[in-house]
């Protein structure tokens, strides 16, 4: 108790001085004072002049950083002249991002950042939260890309601020906010191999004064490179917003997605004479798949309830469900039955109130959520309450320089923990800035991991994971023709959790915990953009090195570039715009995971190492006035790779679609 009232009392203390350090600046602004008795500054509303319309819409009201930047790879300004499909797909062009996939379509995925895997990532929409709390994870395939406006990627020395268990960083997406009296019809179609069919519809308008409806469908169907291994989603969103002033907009929102997916388990390389010949080889697996829904339902609101219009208060109210049916065939000509079935949910609620001043920028929240298990055949059911108070702190005193630090203090299973970060950057001159970071954050144990019922190896249970991590980094920036960065991080891991397979029982093994005392992690990120006439290059490169108990491991390349050159150029009186591309990844060889379906696990083993490899795709996109055309020729040399075992990765192949916005 006394160790809890030491940390709530120095929660409340970093409150009270950054509290009091933006009144004062915001209080040095200045502020009309009229004398006793003066009317004539006073101005009386003339009733027969017309009211001047003013605009009702909040500019950025689902961001967490309240800005917007076209030229980043992750706006939909520019994800639009690329061939993705997915926000995974966008996001892996991001310096420290590395996606584990399994080669086809709709098929789970894991996200890492800077060597954290998803259970370390929290993941937004429009500041809501949603990663599911029993593995502490978010599938991207469920986000469909044509919803987003932009990826807003915080890093680690702040996201501990936005998100529980973020150590690793937070991903908001920011979605479409449209406001037009004018009908906007928007259809996509995009086709790839063996029947990878992408359709998206949507519909927006103005219906009264101040209140826009979207609605908006996905359909996502591909028959699979190999057998057992047919993906078929849809995915429904709507929206109303209800913009009543320029001082407070509502909005309700909900995203629904219902899937069926095929899991083979990957290649069977004892029975399979090639790995990546769809005739010749053998899944491990015909029977085993999976049927998910999930619903996201979001009530929001900003408002500006104080005199000053730069201080935002946000709130969100918000409920998720998940249902999801595993089934797998125990015998080899058993018909498939289910295995697990786990029924989930959890609601909360957020309040943040955001202060501004001449040189501070202040922002105070709390977080209170509710998480229901009601069906899980390795857990059971189990329920428990998330409680968190956060402030995060921004001084300019020079106008070369800026701090900023955050502290998040969390409640959990009749536990506390207090996390904290700051970051400064300094301006050396008008091209040139470093930066330097710090942060403690801790991961709290998922549901899953809690009170997974198979002991570890040791006996010790989860409970939760404490990382530092410290970073310094350059950035070069001239102009719109070149920008580069370079960032240099070192990460300790106190308790890391991680699973590791144990035994078979049917198809596939059961998993049992591990806890690793210490983790370590070095690496640097690099980020490079230039322009040159109509040429843009683009490049993002993580190195790192990984050790466990000061034994080096290989869960993560410790290589990882992509690298774009793209050439632009307008014909025929602009009226059309043509882009050519060429996309180049390369990755060193890593052990890589092993993926349990049932668990929607990826688990430690080190029997197969992949290999390094490089692959080369060619794209092009047109514009034909409101259209834009695209084709892709992916993996152009027919690289045979993996990124986990035995999931071979897809082969030369090509795509090609049809962007499209109509008005009225």
């Amino acid at each position: 108790m006394a160790h809890r009232r030491r940390s709530i009392s120095a929660t409340t203390l970093f409150l009270i001085l950054l509290t009091l350090l933006v009144a004062r600046t915001h209080g040095a602004q200045a502020i009309p004072v009229y004398a006793p008795g003066d009317t004539t500054m006073a101005s009386q509303q003339d009733s027969t002049r017309i009211e001047e319309h003013r605009p009702r819409f909040i500019l950025n009201i689902g961001s967490l950083t309240h800005s917007s930047d076209s030229s980043s790879l992750l706006h939909s300004s520019q994800f639009i002249w690329t061939y993705s499909q997915f926000a995974g797909e966008v996001l892996q062009y991001s310096p420290g991002v590395f996606t584990r996939e399994l080669g086809e379509p709709g098929q789970p995925m894991q996200l890492t950042i800077n060597g954290i895997d998803g259970r370390g990532v929290a993941i937004k929409l429009d500041g809501r939260p949603l990663n599911d709390p029993l593995t502490g994870t978010y599938d991207l395939n469920l986000l469909p890309l044509e919803y987003v406006d932009q990826l807003e990627l915080l890093s680690e020395s702040q996201s501990g601020y936005f998100g529980n268990n973020a150590p690793g960083g937070a991903i908001n997406a920011v979605t479409h906010q449209y406001n037009s009296n004018r009908p906007i019809t928007k259809i996509r179609y995009m086709q790839g191999p063996f029947e990878q069919i992408l359709t998206d519809g949507l519909y927006t308008q103005h219906v009264a004064r101040g209140v826009n409806v979207m609605f908006g469908f996905q359909r996502s169907v591909s028959d699979g490179r190999y057998p057992n291994s047919a993906y078929d989603a849809w995915n429904i969103r709507t929206r109303v917003r209800y913009d009543h002033s320029d001082r407070w907009n509502f909005w309700i929102s909900d995203l629904y997605t219902r899937s069926a997916t095929e899991i083979n388990g990957g290649i069977d390389p004892t029975r399979s004479p090639s790995l990546f010949d769809e005739v010749t080889a053998v899944v491990r697996t015909e029977e085993a798949s999976q049927t998910t829904a999930r619903r996201d339902i979001t009530v929001g609101g900003i408002a500006k309830l104080l005199p000053d219009t730069t201080a935002r208060t946000r709130a969100w109210l918000y409920y998720s469900n998940i249902d999801r049916e595993y089934r797998e065939g125990i015998e080899p000509f058993d018909s498939a039955r289910i295995v697990d079935n786990t029924l989930l949910s959890f609601w909360g609620a957020q309040l943040e109130q955001q202060f501004e001043g001449e040189f501070a920028r202040l922002a105070v929240g709390g977080e209170y959520e509710r998480r229901s298990l009601e069906k899980n055949l390795q857990i059971g059911a189990t329920a428990e309450n998330y409680l968190a108070f956060k402030a995060n702190g921004t001084v300019f005193p020079l106008r070369l320089l800026t701090m900023s630090v955050f502290v998040r203090e969390e409640f959990l299973r009749g536990g506390n923990a207090i996390s904290f970060g700051g970051l400064a950057a300094l301006s050396l001159t008008d091209w040139l800035s470093i930066t330097a970071g710090y942060s403690s954050v801790n991961r709290f144990a998922t549901m899953q991991e809690y009170y997974w019922r198979t002991p570890s190896a040791d006996g010790e249970r989860a409970e939760k994971e404490l990382h530092r991590q410290a970073e310094a980094g350059v950035r070069f920036h001239a102009g719109p023709a070149i920008d580069f960065s370079l960032t240099g991080f070192r990460r300790t891991i106190d308790d890391a959790i991680i699973f590791q397979p144990l035994g078979t029982t049917g198809t596939f093994p059961t998993a049992t915990i591990l806890v690793i005392q210490e983790t370590e992690l070095r690496g640097l990120r690099a980020d490079l953009l230039f322009r040159a006439w109509n040429v843009e290059g683009r490049a993002a490169a993580t190195f790192m090195d990984y050790t466990q108990d000061e034994m080096e491991a290989r869960p993560v390349p410790r290589m990882n570039i992509h690298a774009e050159l793209s050439y632009r150029e307008q014909f025929f009186d602009e009226a059309l715009e043509a882009k050519v591309g060429i996309r180049v990844r390369s990755q060193s060889a890593h052990d890589g995971l092993q993926f349990i379906p049932q668990h929607l696990l990826f688990t430690r083993q080190s029997t197969i190492r992949l290999g390094a490899w490089s692959s080369l795709d060619l794209y092009t996109v047109v514009t034909l006035g409101d259209a834009f055309l695209t084709l892709a020729w992916e993996n152009v040399a027919d690289v045979h790779y993996m990124i986990t075992p035995s999931y071979p990765m897809p082969g030369r192949n090509i795509k090609f679609g049809v962007n499209w916005m109509f008005l009225d």
